[in-house]
């Protein structure tokens, strides 16, 4: 069976269980990659899709729903990789993904015509399927990736546009500082360690400063070279800097959320 993965900030609940059903409904299997990116930040939701979609099999298609403007003007996209599809809002939240797989092509999706592709597989409910203004993902994300890994010219779910064109977003940035440098905050987990927006260690201890407090960080290979309490800096699983403080939060002591930036000063 065809696999979509499923990327959203919707939380555990009803909402991701609509796409599960839907995707079964239109003959695909569901992969739950994250529904627990933090909430209107296509950042973070970036840096999900970019550090998952390539454990998927070839073939497989993203929907990604990370969507603060949906029901506005911002396009909904298609895109057509050398691997993989993702259906996404044009807000970047793709971008670096289909950067690395390799853009073949990209396509404005049109909703009416995703679901009328869609419902000639599932018919929905009793009252009809129609296009809700708030809830794109069942509507329109989910439909087209699952239409496109089944084999649907995306051709028939809406009209090619110039990949140049698409909201771009990066995961790597870094600005000189007189006493540091100045990075991003791309994503914040669970334990609330916090993944930085370079891929490159320190060359020493550091202190960070985030908007409402400071960590002082050791430079480590994995938590358990500081003491409990204590803060470090590693390279994460995904290979990118990340703060933690061994069995604590990082984000706590930094007061950070995904787009916040961090000063870090060499100690």
């Amino acid at each position: 069976m065809a696999l979509v993965g499923l990327v959203t900030d919707f939380g555990w609940g009803v909402y991701d269980g609509v796409l599960r059903a839907l995707a079964r409904c239109l003959g695909v299997d569901a992969v739950d990659i994250d529904h627990s990116v933090p909430s209107f930040s296509p950042l973070a939701g970036a840096y999900v899709l970019y550090n998952t979609i390539f454990w998927l099999p070839r073939g497989s298609g993203v929907a990604v729903v990370v969507d603060p403007g949906v029901g506005s003007r911002r396009r909904a996209l298609l895109i057509a990789g050398r691997r993989y599809f993702i259906s996404a809002p044009d807000n970047g939240v793709a971008y670096p993904a289909a950067l690395e797989d390799g853009i073949e092509a990209a396509y404005a999706l049109d909703p009416e015509r995703v679901l009328r592709e869609a419902r000639r597989q599932c018919e929905g409910p009793p009252w009809g399927w129609r296009l809700s203004a708030t809830f794109h993902g069942r509507d329109v994300f989910l439909p087209a990736a699952a239409l496109a890994v089944s084999g649907v010219e995306p051709s028939r779910l809406g009209v090619e546009v110039d990949a140049e064109e698409l909201t771009k977003l990066s995961l790597e940035y870094s600005r000189p500082h007189p006493e540091g440098e100045e990075l991003l905050v791309l994503y914040v987990d669970s334990f609330g360690n916090v993944a930085l927006s370079t891929r490159k260690l320190p060359a020493g201890d550091a202190l960070l400063s985030g908007p409402r407090g400071d960590l002082r960080a050791r430079r480590a290979r994995t938590f358990s070279d500081v003491p409990p309490g204590e803060g470090l800096l590693y390279i994460n699983s995904f290979g990118f800097l990340e703060a933690a403080v061994n069995q604590g939060s990082a984000a706590e002591k930094l007061g950070v959320s995904p787009g916040d930036r961090i000063l870090v000063r060499p100690l």
